[in-house]
């Protein structure tokens, strides 16, 4: 099988296809995933062949790998970061919800609900849940004012009298 694809095509090809290995195998220590390195691998080498020699390396004559200008590259376009950012809030929320849940009904009457029906109850127990209640509970001595800062910090910048 044969397919074109443009230059840009191509390069957001290879993006794609890092994200994809980067999830698949970051946390694997010694066990990833070959065939999504070879496919990597053949995506990377059409791009070299397409012009993009910077974006390559060669690993032992076999493997068309990122470069580290291309792995720079995706770190300063923010995806893989922006990815962890939002699987780590997400597994703390619902960590959090399945102790909260397990403080109200007990462990053994969490244990003996199905996986739809413990699901449910950690998406109830996370619409309860927002990040001022988090703060709260877990950092009760946080004061309003240290709040505000916090939360415009976040989404705005400094807060005002920072630099």
């Amino acid at each position: 099988m044969q397919i074109e694809f443009s230059q840009e095509e191509l390069e957001a090809l290879a993006r794609m296809a890092y994200m994809a290995e980067w999830m698949a195998n970051s946390y694997r220590l010694g066990e990833e995933d070959r065939l999504i390195v070879q496919v990597m691998s053949k995506i990377f080498k059409s791009a070299a062949e397409q012009g993009r020699t910077d974006w390559v390396e060669s690993y032992l004559k076999l493997d068309s790998l990122p470069s580290p200008t291309f792995e720079d590259l995706m770190a300063s376009e923010g995806w893989i970061e922006d990815y962890n950012d939002d699987v780590f809030w997400k597994q703390l929320a619902d960590r959090l919800a399945i102790r909260f849940i397990i403080a109200r009904i007990g462990e053994a009457e969490y244990d003996a609900l199905s996986p739809d029906e413990q699901r449910e109850l950690i998406l109830e127990e996370n619409r309860e849940i927002n990040e001022k209640d988090m703060i709260a509970r877990f950092l009760p001595g946080l004061e309003e004012f240290e709040y505000k800062k916090y939360h415009a910090r976040k989404h705005d910048g400094p807060a005002l009298g920072e630099n």
